[in-house]
């Protein structure tokens, strides 16, 4: 399916047809996705995570075979930042500088970037609170801080 969409993409660059944006689209999104599976595979290697799965091929293989997401997730946050600094930067090396802006952006991203972060509710909370107090010192020229 890739190889699909990878061509139909292909063969409309240089359009600018509503159809061969979607193609360019999708074709961005499913070398998107590929690519950071790829790396998500790289650092679950890399760190040896495969030595506590317990998914058979990957202790067979000595590499990631199986998810390697929920692999990352679960272990990444044993590895001390100094190794996660140091495997971003091997990878980082070892990128072609031909290299498409789908996958250089995957590649870029620290190990532990993957997810979302969970949000803290006082933190959003405390950046609305400073927005309002800006606002009401535009309109009435006045500090909230100084009443």
């Amino acid at each position: 399916m890739n190889a699909l969409y990878r061509a139909k993409a292909k063969a409309a660059a240089g359009e600018t047809t509503k159809r061969a944006k979607l193609w360019k689209r999708i074709d961005y999104s499913i070398r998107f996705f590929v690519e950071r599976e790829r790396v998500q595979r790289y650092y679950a290697t890399f760190f040896r995570f495969w030595r506590f799965c317990h998914f058979a091929p990957c202790r067979r293989a000595r590499a990631c075979r199986g998810d390697a997401d929920a692999c990352l997730k679960r272990s990444v946050d044993g590895v001390p930042p100094m190794e996660l600094r140091q495997a971003r930067l091997k990878l980082l090396r070892a990128t072609p500088r031909h290299i498409g802006k789908a996958e250089l952006k995957v590649r870029q991203k620290e190990p532990t970037e993957f997810w979302r972060r969970p949000v803290d509710p006082a933190a959003v909370e405390a950046v609305a609170r400073k927005k309002e107090e800006r606002e009401m010192e535009k309109r009435f020229g006045i500090g909230v801080a100084n009443d």
